[in-house]
């Protein structure tokens, strides 16, 4: 079906394994408040299934991989239940947000926008600290000046962040908050955007970091299915927001987004 996706699937399925769409009801009749569930075949007790934004593919998969190494020796004084088959599924209001983040990021302001929200301030993001900046960048240069400094402190190995050919065209809206509170369906079906607390103007590589960086699984669904194209400055992002919130300070490094002094 559309949406979903299955990442591993084991050699030999039990005869009685459920079919997956109704693995997926009856998690969903469950509630997301559990992150497990007994799943009964013919009364009894019979497969266990996990489900969430808590459970990630690296633990099914090394479940799966542990398994399959113990359960054939028969003189382990450990077993370990076989994973049968992990997937993944978005229902419609994971799609719906998916294009309309899709056709907001495509809204651009001219290149010498200073960037940040309309009409100037701090820079709302999750690249930052506490989600904004503490200094007010009045050009791209002055952000990728401040982001290659931290960079160059943590890591002088990590190539630089260049910004310019992607801003060669405008800066784009960003969003940093992709949780679903943050969308509504009104009577009509009609998809609103609701909160730009954390909305603003910025390189497309803020676009792309966001997504990847994602920390809630409704957040995580929407990235995977707006599919933005990979950033060359990620890696080095990475880095500079990790040293950020190792020192507790957004300021770090920030000398290089001063002007220099006029001497009189």
């Amino acid at each position: 079906m559309a949406g979903e996706r299955i990442e591993h699937s084991a050699n030999d399925l039990p005869d009685d394994l459920p079919l997956l769409d109704d693995i997926a009801k009856t998690c969903t009749d469950a509630g997301f408040s559990n992150n497990g569930i007994c799943i009964k075949v013919k009364g009894n007790p019979r497969f266990w299934t996990k489900y969430g934004g808590t459970v990630t593919l690296c633990e099914g998969l090394t479940q799966a991989h542990v398994a399959n190494i113990v359960n054939t020796d028969l003189e382990s004084v450990v077993r370990i239940p076989e994973v049968y088959v992990i997937f993944s599924r978005v229902g419609k209001e994971v799609q719906a947000v998916a294009n309309a983040v899709k056709r907001l990021v495509n809204i651009k302001l001219p290149a010498d926008t200073v960037p940040g929200p309309i009409g100037g301030g701090c820079t709302p993001h999750d690249f930052f600290l506490d989600f904004v900046s503490t200094l007010k960048y009045h050009t791209v240069e002055a952000l990728e000046k401040h982001i290659n400094a931290v960079v160059k402190f943590a890591s002088p190995q990590t190539p630089p962040v260049d910004f310019r050919t992607e801003t060669a065209e405008g800066l784009v809206l960003c969003f940093s908050d992709l949780d679903e509170t943050n969308f509504m369906v009104d009577a009509t079906g009609k998809l609103w955007s609701i909160d730009f607390g954390r909305t603003c103007f910025l390189p497309l590589s803020f676009v792309y970091y966001s997504l990847k960086r994602a920390p809630s699984h409704f957040g995580r669904c929407v990235a995977y299915l707006v599919e933005y194209p990979e950033s060359a400055n990620f890696s080095a992002m990475e880095i500079a927001a990790g040293q950020l919130v190792i020192t507790g300070n957004n300021s770090l490094c920030a000398a290089v987004t001063r002007p220099a002094a006029q001497t009189l």
